[in-house]
């Protein structure tokens, strides 16, 4: 408190002028983030799913939100109506896509997965020996679900977990002074 009514700082207390008192208190840089490969191809309904993967660029994430993922990679989202509004055209989400995420279904989570149609973020129900996959326009109606058939192995189905999303705002114009 006193070197602040001072207006001095711990460097102005350096008279040898060397750096080695500099470099021994100096503040390593620790990095709090790990770059994920983001696909090139974007996923959303109707467009294959991006095999073999083809990365166009990195994206820094926390790594606390990395620390439980094995081969964490990053896509950016098409436009899909049916996934909408917790979904939009251009979010970039972070993707999980160990077995065990793939196998232990949540409920409350939305997958990538691989249909028919396309890859396409849905969310998963089981039912008998089926899964069902359901939209934000379709979960609340099951007769609109759509049916994987048992046979399948639900690998071939379900690709990745979707751990976090984020979407760039526009920001309004700025005002001009009169």
């Amino acid at each position: 408190m006193a070197m602040v009514k001072l207006g001095i700082t711990i460097w102005d207390l350096d008279k040898s002028g060397d750096d080695v008192f500099l470099n021994a208190v100096e503040p390593r840089e620790i990095s709090l983030s790990r770059p994920v490969p983001v696909l090139q191809a974007r996923i959303g309904a109707g467009l294959p799913l991006p095999e073999p993967a083809v990365y166009g660029e990195v994206y820094p994430f926390a790594l606390s939100l990395l620390k439980e993922i094995q081969n964490p990679i990053a896509a950016r989202l098409a436009n899909d109506p049916q996934i909408a509004p917790q979904f939009q055209e251009n979010d970039l989400v972070l993707l999980d896509q160990s077995e065990k995420c793939r196998t232990l279904i949540d409920p409350e989570s939305s997958y990538v997965v691989s249909s028919e149609d396309g890859a396409s973020v849905r969310y998963i129900r089981m039912g008998g020996r089926s899964l069902y996959l359901a939209s934000d326009a379709t979960l609340a109606e099951p007769k609109r679900w759509t049916r994987i058939p048992g046979h399948r192995d639900i690998l071939e189905t379900v690709k990745a977990r979707i751990v976090w999303i984020g979407r760039e705002v526009a920001l309004p114009p700025l005002a001009t002074p009169h």
